[in-house]
């Protein structure tokens, strides 16, 4: 999965209020990379590197993006961006439910997973962080409201090897691999 930035499109289903409203859907697909979306000045047509459609499930959009754990355990940078207006389902799409799990509690599984089945005779530490753009402001997902812990000024730098991090971002450790022993840092429940 190395090399170019993937763009995904999912069209959420309407919800109650929008077909109570009478509102009408005015995106379609057309194919698996292609969507229309009728606007004033007639359709317009937008290609993207998959489309997934209202009655798409949640499996079905990892299965997609599955792969990005396998380039990051291999080395590779990958991000998951979620973008789109207030409403339109990055929420749902990127954390789900309990019942029906979005990609970041998916993906941590499958780090988790991927990692047990390898063989490992050096050390492995993987951690993350999770931050969200709203309105302008990077604003970081881990800070822990039980220790009142502020809100940092992030803001987004390169260091000297053109690596690209978020200085005072909350870090948290998931799992350190000791030569083939897990150290667990956090618990699989939680989620």
């Amino acid at each position: 999965m190395k090399g170019k930035v993937r763009v995904f499109c999912r069209v959420r289903p309407m919800v109650k209020s929008e077909v109570e409203r009478g509102c009408q859907p005015i995106a379609s697909l057309i194919d698996d990379f292609n969507l229309t979306l009728e606007t004033r000045h007639g359709p317009k047509v937008f290609p993207y590197d998959s489309c997934f459609g209202p009655n798409v499930s949640q499996d079905q959009i990892f299965e997609d993006t599955k792969r990005l754990i396998q380039s990051a355990i291999d080395g590779y940078n990958v991000c998951i961006f979620a973008y789109g207006q207030t409403g339109s389902g990055k929420t749902y799409t990127m954390y789900g439910t309990k019942e029906r799990p979005g990609i970041t509690p998916r993906a941590i599984e499958e780090v988790y997973h991927v990692l047990s089945q390898m063989e490992s005779f050096c050390d492995i530490k993987v951690s993350c962080y999770m931050v969200e753009l709203y309105m302008d402001t990077l604003i970081d997902l881990l800070v822990g409201k039980e220790n009142k812990k502020p809100q940092q000024n992030l803001e987004i730098k390169e260091d000297i090897n053109g690596m690209v991090y978020i200085q005072n971002v909350t870090v948290k450790v998931l799992f350190i691999i000791m030569g083939l022993y897990i150290l667990d840092q956090t618990s699989h429940s939680e989620g």
